[in-house]
């Protein structure tokens, strides 16, 4: 073993999880979430957070390819992180918290769309985001969950899938650019695989979203035990897989295995793009008060799952998703074409004096004030106004490519997916009918933007002409305006519907987001509902253990194991159980368990093998000395660490095992040992022992003749409030408390 990182955050660390696949390690305070590689201990990315104070209870889980990281926190709230570019690619919110919010806006596809805010992008000055670099694409979307009071849980899960739901429509829409679509896209693409995420609040409720898109489902669970924050931790929440071989062994020995078909209850409705065989959840949940073992809770979600991957669903989880990238490209166009006109009307000082201009332009029947007008023209800047003529030129360009180039091809690719994988034929005329209108919207927002653009260049023109003529003013010149040639009679009478139209307040682009438009948006999010699937309720089992020994032993952990070696149990799933004695309270004993049904008892998880001791005594623990803390599974191999408190000595017992300098250890100080499946402790690759010190400085290296083990101590961190998170597959763990955590390699040395 070795330590590879100690380090101090700047408040305290409530999170600090491991990815399952890749040498990363994340770490979320109250204010920030920092993603960092664990070889180097570089950043790989971060992300604000702002989470009260009196909110302490954070959740997290890494998607199966490692990209994404979920976030949970105590108000209901889950942030999607794409940790490759470092966006924030979802913010997910309880429906009742939003309703309530000020800061959100309704999303007609069925959620709510943020409010920008200072620091989100760079929008070059302008209000509500419609700046020049202001891109409406990477802004995440808030959306709806129905979670219910704290998240206390999240996991991942897989569904094996024969047809890819998407077929890469991402690189047909947009082929130059990144959306904060494009990681949740590539997620739902792996390996045609369909992954899940799985939400699960203090009130047992469940919500499931496809690739961490949208929700889709959400099923209130029974649980025989209380999840109240700050009473309650879930140890562990992970949703398994059993493979053929358990299948058997479940049908010989207790819990039949449920094929999809039988677990939908119709084996003539099975979904061919679901090769699925089940899904069954395990809640590991521990009672911060009291010392009753923890509880161990199983319940079957296979019909749920089924029926949330179905090719329909996730399709028309891609088109709602589609038709809002295409719904916020016409309202950022929309808004930032208002605010141009805006601007230049301002410049012109309407449409205070939009009155006055039309008396002027037929002055010969008006006969306005000649005080008035000369006091209007000799106010105006004709350099301003010719920078706004060019202006409406060049956005007027930048937003018809906008609208061309990316929301119809949102549109055109939502139209293509409801073709290609919606087999209701029903609802496929209506999103080719609902769809088509959107689109429609965006065809006449582009023809009102060049018919506007036109009108208030004509506009622009006369004033700085006349502006000119009168004050005997040069105006810069311009590519855009013919300031050398006549005024044309021919202009009057546009000029002066132009300008009633601005006095009476009246706007052509108004129109594009009236009643019926709103309408077709409320039809696609009912479309969207209606295909979403329904289930009422699920139950939770608490599955007592049944132990071999006679002697009473108190379970301080359980753990559940899911690997290629536990095929043959039910579910694919062995439970790891650490227990004390009486007699010897830092003496850990370890042991493995199946699940099984008994007559009279129903399911249990009976002991399959004898109590395991971990060997303790070339480490010299003994009552009054040390006390244990904590053990897992390390790796495939069965390899476990355990963790230790060591109270003061003169010499520590692993120093003296190491070889080390005799001295006096402060209090707190942490003991790691690595040993196999036997409880036997495992040799030092090198030969090397290492410690940190309390002030968090650089591992040092200790030789000594003979054998060293893979034992290590560590000084300046709180046992009292440690938590550790590991990767078994990449084979390294970080150990938190308060504001310092260690980053810790079990095979390297």
């Amino acid at each position: 073993m070795k330590i590879l990182h100690t380090r101090a955050a700047a408040e305290p660390i409530l999170l600090a999880t491991t990815c399952h696949n890749m040498n990363l390690l994340a770490v979320v305070t109250k204010s920030l979430v920092v993603v960092y590689r664990s070889t180097t201990l570089t950043v790989v990315t971060q992300f604000a957070l702002s989470i009260p104070a009196d909110e302490t209870s954070v959740c997290a889980c890494w998607s199966p390819s490692g990209r994404l990281l979920v976030i949970g926190l105590q108000n209901g709230e889950a942030f999607l992180l794409d940790v490759e570019s470092g966006d924030l690619v979802r913010r997910f919110v309880p429906r009742s918290d939003a309703e309530c919010s000020s800061i959100m806006v309704e999303d007609i596809s069925g959620g709510t769309a943020p409010a920008p805010a200072a620091g989100d992008a760079d929008n070059d000055g302008d209000d509500e985001g419609v700046g020049k670099s202001y891109d409406p694409l990477r802004q995440p979307p808030v959306l709806f969950t129905s979670m219910k009071g704290a998240i206390m849980a999240c996991t991942w899960t897989t569904v094996a899938s024969q047809v890819s739901s998407t077929n890469r429509h991402q690189e047909r829409c947009l082929p130059l650019r990144t959306t904060v679509l494009s990681p949740i896209l590539d997620e739902l693409e792996r390996e045609d695989e369909t992954p899940v995420l799985i939400l699960l609040d203090q009130e047992g409720g469940l919500s499931f979203l496809p690739g961490g898109m949208r929700e889709v489902c959400f099923v209130p669970a029974r649980l025989p035990v209380n999840l109240t924050p700050n009473l309650a931790c879930v140890d562990t929440f992970v949703v398994c897989k059993p493979s053929t071989a358990a299948g058997k062994e479940g049908d010989s020995g207790g819990l039949a295995l449920k094929h999809l078909d039988c677990a939908t209850g119709d084996s003539s409705k099975r979904d061919a793009d679901n090769a699925v065989a089940a899904h069954v959840a395990y809640l590991v949940v521990r009672r911060s008060l009291s010392k009753e073992h923890p509880h161990v809770i199983r319940f079957d979600l296979s019909p749920i799952i089924a029926s949330a991957t179905r090719r329909d669903v996730v399709s028309v989880c891609c088109i709602a998703e589609y038709c809002r990238m295409g719904r916020d490209c016409f309202l950022y166009s929309l808004r930032r074409w208002t605010n141009l006109i805006c601007t230049v009307h301002n410049d012109m000082f309407l449409p205070k004096n939009a009155m006055l201009l039309r008396d002027s332009l037929v002055e010969e029947i008006a006969h306005p004030q000649e005080k008035e007008v000369m006091k209007y023209f000799n106010a105006v800047n004709l350099a301003t106004l010719v920078n706004d003529a060019e202006e409406l030129s060049q956005q007027l360009k930048q937003l018809i490519l906008q609208i061309s180039n990316v929301a119809y091809r949102c549109y055109d690719i939502a139209l293509h997916i409801s073709e290609a994988h919606c087999a209701d034929r029903q609802r496929q005329r209506l999103l080719l009918s609902v769809i088509g209108n959107l689109r429609l919207r965006c065809s006449n927002l582009m023809r009102e933007m060049r018919h506007g653009a036109e009108r208030e260049k004509e506009l622009l023109q006369w004033v700085i002409q006349r502006a000119a003529l009168l004050t005997n003013a040069t105006p810069p010149a311009t590519d855009v305006l013919l300031l050398n040639e006549p005024l044309r009679a021919r202009w009057h009478s546009m000029l002066l519907r132009t300008l009633h139209r601005i006095g009476h307040g009246e706007s052509a682009v108004t129109s594009l987001v009236d009643e019926k438009g709103m309408r077709n948006e409320v039809d696609l999010a009912q479309i969207v509902k209606s295909c979403m699937p329904r289930h009422y309720e699920v139950t939770g089992y608490d599955l007592p253990l049944v132990c071999q020994q006679s002697d009473p032993v108190h379970i301080r952990q359980c753990e559940i194991l899911i690997s290629d070696k536990t095929s043959f149990a039910v579910d694919g799933v062995m439970l790891r159980t650490v227990a004390l004695t009486r007699e010897e309270p830092f003496q850990p004993l370890t042991a493995f368990f199946v699940l099984e049904r008994q007559p009279g008892a129903g399911s249990v998880f009976r002991q399959v093998q004898e109590w395991v001791s971990v060997e303790t005594q070339q480490l010299q623990l003994t009552v009054d000395t040390a006390s244990f803390l904590w053990s897992a599974v390390v790796d495939e191999e069965s390899h476990c660490v355990v963790l230790w408190e060591q109270k003061v000595t003169s010499q520590t017992p692993s120093a003296a095992l190491t070889g080390a300098a005799a001295n006096t250890w402060a209090e707190q100080t942490l003991v790691l040992a690595l040993t196999d499946e036997n409880g036997a402790l495992e040799l030092h690759n090198e030969g090397v022992d290492e410690s940190v010190d309390e002030t968090g400085g650089n591992a040092t290296e200790t030789s000594a003749q003979g054998a060293k083990y893979a034992v290590l101590e560590v000084k300046g961190i709180s046992t009292k409030h440690l938590r550790v998170s590991v990767s078994q597959v990449r084979g390294f763990g970080v150990l938190y408390a308060k504001e310092r955590f260690v980053v810790v390699d079990f095979y390297r040395g």
